[in-house]
């Protein structure tokens, strides 16, 4: 009797071991399997005209994936286009086989509205015009600067991070100021990159003007805006504030770039959505050939430095927290500040923070701006 007992015991004891292991019902508990993990879940590009396609890219491990709504089961490191009637947000769900889950959103911007068009008189052209695209900005609030050392150039830049309140929407330029809209204007262009490149003399003013001073687009009575004021009559166009700037960038985002972050796997994303040393083939590039950041600009990572109204501040103690331009008074220096990276340099110059100055009398292959329109 008590030898059965005994082995009663040992089985009951096997049993229970077995069903620790397993969990209820016979699958694996939790503790034993690899937690699911969603790398990245992205939406590319996040903003689109109506009618336009977009695309889903995921990357996973351990465990099953499905996206929701209408798409499915899905295979890590795969992608899925998409062309959605409307503004939609995607949830993927990876699920392992204990029934743990992770999940992860990715949001696609229909484009149907906030944007209006400038027709330019074309001096060098009479009777035609050029149009100029604006995208509405809405107000808000949001930090500007980063701690983070890339953003620094190795100083101290783009510190102390502080909260900046844009308290009224504006209008900013969809893409870089193109030669056609410069020429029009100024009915000359001082670029260097004039031609589609590889040899051809076909020219091609799509690129970013570039070779322009901040004194040719401030400058009273024969600059820029002072002609095209001019000539469009009504409208108020000025330069981007640096908080303006990086407001529209970052379009709600925290992260280096308006995509996300610059490790892997997103670092392949930049490619995605702007021009720099290493893929731009030493040159401008006609505006608009990227992804959009999620508030449809364009070229706002790379192409060429865009310049800002902003005196050179070598960081932000003392700055603006209402987004209005940060100027020196009674006098202003020399130097003024850009935004954005170019063709000329790295990766790092076209993070969202970045930014550098130099002379309002400094003209330079890389260098072009675009504007803000004022909503009246």
């Amino acid at each position: 009797m008590m030898a059965w007992t005994h082995f009663g015991a040992l089985q009951m004891g096997l049993l229970l071991a077995l069903l620790t292991a397993c969990g209820s019902g016979g699958t694996p508990s939790q503790s034993t399997v690899p937690a699911p993990t969603i790398m990245a879940f992205n939406a590319m590009p996040s903003t689109i005209p109506a009618g336009n396609t977009s695309t889903l890219a995921y990357t996973f491990t351990n465990g099953t994936g499905a996206i929701n709504p209408a798409i499915g089961s899905v295979t890590s490191g795969g992608s899925t286009p998409i062309t959605p009637s409307g503004t939609i947000t995607y949830t993927l769900t990876v699920t392992n086989t204990a029934g743990a889950s992770v999940t992860a959103t990715a949001k696609v911007t229909v484009d149907g509205g906030g944007t209006f068009t400038v027709q330019i008189p074309d001096a060098s052209n009479p009777g035609h015009t050029v149009p100029m695209d604006f995208v509405l900005i809405p107000a808000g609030t949001f930090i500007m600067g980063s701690d983070n050392p890339l953003d620094t150039w190795g100083e101290s830049f783009s510190k102390p991070t502080h909260t900046v309140t844009i308290s009224q929407p504006f209008y900013l330029a969809k893409y870089e100021c193109t030669q056609e809209q410069y020429r029009a204007v100024m009915n000359a262009n001082p670029s260097h990159f004039q031609t589609v490149g590889g040899g051809s003399t076909v020219d091609d003013f799509t690129r970013p003007v570039e070779m322009v001073r901040w004194d040719d687009i401030r400058r009273p009575t024969t600059g820029f805006l002072a002609k095209l004021a001019a000539a469009v009559p009504g409208q108020i166009f000025r330069l981007p504030t640096e908080a303006e700037w990086e407001y529209a960038c970052r379009a709600g985002t925290t992260t280096a770039y308006s995509f996300g972050e610059d490790n892997i796997p997103n670092v392949s994303y930049l490619t995605q959505y702007g021009w720099f040393q290493g893929i731009s083939d030493s040159r401008t590039h006609p505006v608009g050939s990227k992804w959009p950041n999620p508030w449809g600009l364009y070229d706002m990572h790379g192409n060429v430095w865009e310049w800002n109204e902003d005196d050179r501040h070598l960081d932000y103690t003392g700055a603006p927290i209402t987004g209005n331009p940060w100027i020196d008074v009674p006098v202003r220096g020399e130097y003024r500040m850009y935004r954005g990276g170019s063709w000329v340099e790295g990766r790092q110059a076209s993070r969202s923070a970045l930014r550098d100055f130099d002379s309002l009398f400094g003209r330079f292959y890389n260098r072009g701006f675009r504007l803000v329109c004022t909503v009246p």
